[in-house]
């Protein structure tokens, strides 16, 4: 208690404008990238990608694996900076894919989400049987930070009634988004 006590007047002992550093938060998540043809496009991706501030490793992207899992912090850069980077190597599309278990009882409420970020990128439903989608990043807008997966999740994941309380899975190659969907005819 006296710890929590020190913290908090520390904290709000700080002169106005000055804010406490947190602490990096890294996540891997798995890109998938069309068009790389050859060993030099996988150099031009990974190069790029290393080149953005906060990005820490990028591993398993292949002429033909289709997909980087990156490690990055994503409170400091966004998901779409990283698709920037990479869609500026060469010619390149770049998309996650994830699950939303639940989706088609509350399809309405998540399409209406989905809508709202019609301007930062492009959700397509890959199988409304098995829930799953792929998004799609946009060109990053000049001077912008762009599309952080956060601006998804939290309205999908968040309990009642800030979010949906909903779970969402995020593809990670060779593993299944939603396993407990329904098997494919």
């Amino acid at each position: 208690m006296q710890f929590v006590a020190v913290l908090t007047f520390a904290f709000f002992s700080l002169p106005y404008g000055y804010a406490v550093a947190a602490e990096p938060l890294p996540a891997t998540r798995t890109f998938f990238i069309e068009g790389v043809k050859g060993q030099s496009d996988v150099a031009a991706i990974t190069g790029a990608v290393l080149k953005v501030e906060h990005v820490t490793k990028v591993e398993e992207l292949t002429a033909s694996s289709g997909f980087a899992n990156i490690l990055f912090d994503h409170h400091a850069v966004t998901h779409q900076q990283i698709a920037q980077a990479i869609a500026d190597a060469g010619k390149f599309k770049v998309s996650c894919r994830f699950a939303i278990p639940g989706y088609r009882a509350n399809a309405e409420k998540v399409d209406a989400l989905f809508t709202k970020l019609k301007d930062e990128v492009t959700i397509e439903c890959k199988s409304r049987e098995k829930e799953e989608f792929t998004l799609y990043f946009l060109p990053l807008k000049s001077g912008e930070a762009g599309f952080s997966i956060g601006k998804l999740m939290h309205p999908i994941r968040d309990p009642q009634p800030k979010g949906l309380g909903l779970k969402m899975t995020f593809a990670v190659a060779g593993t299944l988004l939603n396993p407990k969907a329904p098997a494919a005819k």
